[in-house]
Order: C-alpha cells, then structure tokens, then sequence
C-alpha cells in the first residue's frame, strides 16, 4: 500500500511481466504504474513498454519477448540443464512416458520456434512450453503406465484403442484394434486464473479421436516443482544422462 496524490492505493506485481502494477479493482483489475515499490521492486520502463497486455505497444509485443530480455535467457539456460526433469514433470502430469526420440522432437521444436521468447514463458511452466503453441502428436505408439485414469478413460470412451503388453512392467503400448489409429493429444486453454487471492496458472490436455474428445484433464502448474527435484536429485541415472545428451546437443 502507498499513496499517489494524498490517495491511497494498493499496489502488486505483474504475474506475466513481473513489473510491479496499481490494483484498481479487488483481484481482477490492474494497471502498470510507475512508482518504485520500497525494498521490493524497481519500476522498469523497458518492461512497461513491452507489457503485451498494458503497454502502448501491446499489438508489436503480443508474441514474443525480445531476445535480448535476461529473463529468456535464464529461460533458455534452464531447459538446457534440467532438460531431464522438465521431461519428468511433463511426464506425471500427462500420464505419457516420453522417449528420447520424442523429448528430442518436442525440444528441437521450442528451439526452432524460439521459446524461450514466449510471452507467458516463466520458470514453473517450462515442461508444457514443450507443448505450447505446438500442433498434435498421435496417440499411437505411445506408452502409457499400466493403471491410470488416462488408461481407463480411452478404453471406456474410445472406438479403436487398445492397450498391448510390452516388455516394461509398469508401462502399456497404445495400439490400434484394426485399421489406423485417428487419436491424438494435445495442451490448449492456457490460463491465469485467481483462487482465492492466489493466481492459478494451468493448462488443458485432451486426447481426441477423430472429432471425439475420450479424456480430457485441467493441468495446475505447480509452484516450485522444479526447484524441488533439483534439490532432491542426488546423481542422474542413465535415462536422465541420455536426455541431457540431447539438450546438450540441440541448445549449444
């Protein structure tokens, strides 16, 4: 709280550009403003300017941050060493087993489209920018664990599925019962949302077949869940040593 022409307002960050912004409504509205925060928060005219949702530039910046913004390349130096845990928080929260050729696939991609230059971009939604903005995959193929609601949800709702055995005992092929296989997955309804007066930020995975939806699943972004498994990763193993050969290889 502080005060601008002997009025008082109350004042807060912005989530998406972390600029420090004026509240002019209860948790639905705010403003940037250009009054520093007291030992919090320097007011940064560059990252107004840039504020895809309140600068004056809001259709030239609506994309993409500018390369030379220090955030993305923190962004970019993060994918590159915990490219294995990024791939394992975007495998509980999928339901999926990621194979090397499809974790290469899906960060040879962010590189092409440059995504440590998204605008929602941030250090907790790392893993789905994998996904952001990409078309879909096909299910086929795919390795699923042996008891889930992922599972269960395709064999209830979907035409051609069916689950095959493999040689991996906690993991299951999808494969098709005759013909092809038309089921693909995908993230979409990127959101911020406020519970409360915390903010939510979460994503929507389906899988549909043909036009049909067979599962779909709200995605909460989970604070600090990276920072957790680096603190706890003890040593990498070899599943995790060969996905940081393949970051090592693509991000130079």
């Amino acid at each position: 709280m502080g005060g601008i022409n002997g009025m008082e307002v109350y004042k807060t960050t912005c989530p998406i550009r972390e600029n420090q912004a004026q509240i002019i409504g209860v948790c639905k509205e705010k403003r940037n403003t250009t009054c520093d925060f007291s030992n919090i928060k320097i007011y940064e005219e560059k990252d107004f300017l840039k504020c895809a949702y309140q600068g004056p530039n809001q259709e030239i910046y609506n994309k993409k941050i500018l390369p030379t913004d220090s955030k993305s390349r923190y962004l970019y130096q993060q994918m590159k060493e915990h490219f294995d845990l990024i791939i394992e928080i975007l495998e509980e929260s999928l339901q999926l087993y990621i194979s090397y050729y499809f974790a290469e696939v899906l960060l040879r991609n962010w590189k092409n489209n440059e995504g440590w230059n998204y605008r929602d971009i941030n250090c907790k939604n790392l893993p789905y920018m994998l996904l952001y903005a990409e078309p879909s995959y096909p299910m086929y193929g795919k390795l699923i664990p042996k008891d889930n609601d992922l599972k269960a949800a395709i064999l209830k709702h979907g035409r051609n599925f069916v689950i095959q055995n493999i040689d991996m005992s906690h993991y299951r092929k999808i494969g098709q019962k005759d013909g092809f296989l038309d089921a693909v997955f995908y993230l979409t309804q990127h959101n911020f949302g406020h519970i409360g007066v915390d903010l939510e930020e979460s994503f929507v995975f389906v899988v549909l077949e043909g036009k049909t939806v067979v599962y779909q699943k709200k995605i909460i972004v989970r604070e600090g869940r990276l920072n957790e498994l680096v603190q706890n990763q003890k040593r990498r193993d070899k599943r995790e040593e060969r996905l940081m050969e393949i970051a090592n290889g693509i991000l130079c």
